[in-house]
């Protein structure tokens, strides 16, 4: 009689056993030897709010002006994941793949029309670094691959985090928590894997109304670009979970808020000189105050983020000093827009 009893007992707690995912802990994991691709997609629009010029101190009256703006930057990173150990990853071979972006401008002021387009490219574009972890200078170590040639200047503003991997917390959670992450330590979130020290070709066209570095400028107001400094927050919440393919996918629900600012007078410079332009003596700054929302999902089961999609309403404000023949002409200008943030990883 017990046998009879036991044996449906034992198949019910088999079966139930089977049913329970192995693994729902939300954590990074690395794995020798296994290689993820990861693809990211930042689009952005935005209009002229109000903008005022000066000469030497005095304002000019250039009229009503307006202006529209399009940005989008892609990129895909390979990560192989070359020594890891008890989960650690010690060593990594990443090839950035696919990397390229555009800037459209136009402007219309005093009766008169003008638009320009900036392509942009990355030097990193092709190539593969190795990034090592330095345990005694406790930080990530880039260089090039062996085969790779390209300049070691632009390995100077490489991360390692190209996962978002700062979004899992350090404690332990489970469906229906909630947790906030602080993003001034997340430079990673708006630009996973760092600076690809972009580069600017402007199209041949008459410069009557903006100045060609102008338009490199506004090539840059991109998140990535701007988040030097960043201070704000970004609320989680692990909503639910669903399989897919036969893997367990943490839905997380995001809402941010937060402000971006950078000192780009250097990168502007650099940029310049990429389109063949003279920088001269220009400084540029920006701050953004972007809010928005969106989801993650993350494998629990192999560990790492699946899919990001972001929606941001963003308030945007720059200025542009420049010393020119006739005295210092100073640009401020405050522009409003969306940006669209997307990333998505397969193996």
């Amino acid at each position: 009689m017990l046998e009879r009893l036991a044996a449906p007992y034992c198949l019910a707690l088999a079966a139930a056993t089977l049913a329970q995912p192995h693994d729902v802990a939300l954590v990074n994991k690395f794995e020798t030897g296994a290689t993820r691709t990861k693809t990211f997609r930042e689009v952005s629009e935005f209009e002229l709010d109000s903008m005022s010029q000066t000469i030497n101190g005095q304002e000019i009256n250039a009229g009503d002006a307006s202006m529209d703006g399009a940005l989008e930057r892609s990129m895909e990173i390979v990560d192989e994941y070359v020594e890891t150990e008890d989960g650690v990853l010690g060593l990594r071979r990443r090839t950035f793949e696919d990397v390229s972006g555009k800037a459209e401008l136009a402007v219309e002021a005093v009766g008169q029309e003008e638009a320009h387009t900036a392509e942009l490219t990355s030097p990193l574009s092709g190539e593969t670094v190795l990034c090592r972890w330095d345990a005694d200078a406790e930080a990530h170590e880039f260089e090039f691959d062996e085969g790779s040639e390209g300049d070691a200047k632009s390995l100077q503003g490489l991360l390692d985090d190209a996962e978002f991997q700062w979004v899992a917390p350090d404690e332990e959670v489970e469906e229906g928590s909630s947790w906030t992450v602080d993003l001034a330590g997340a430079k990673s979130f708006f630009s996973p894997g760092g600076s690809l020290g972009w580069e600017t070709e402007l199209e041949e066209g008459s410069y009557r109304m903006l100045d060609p570095r102008h338009v490199v400028a506004v090539s840059m107001i991109s998140l990535a670009d701007a988040s030097q400094e960043i201070d704000g927050q970004l609320d989680v919440h692990w909503k639910g979970t669903r399989e897919v393919d036969g893997e367990q996918l943490a839905e997380l629900t995001l809402e941010l808020e937060v402000e971006l600012s950078a000192d780009l007078t250097e990168e502007l410079a650099r940029m310049s000189e990429s389109a063949d332009l003279d920088p001269g003596q220009m400084e540029f700054e920006c701050l953004w105050a972007i809010e928005g929302k969106g989801e993650m999902t993350w494998n629990l089961d192999q560990g790492h983020f699946h899919s990001l999609a972001l929606e941001l309403d963003s308030q945007i404000e720059f200025t542009l000093v420049s010393e020119e023949e006739f005295g210092t002409l100073e640009v401020e200008a405050e522009v409003s827009g969306t940006t669209s943030w997307e990333a998505e990883v397969s193996d």
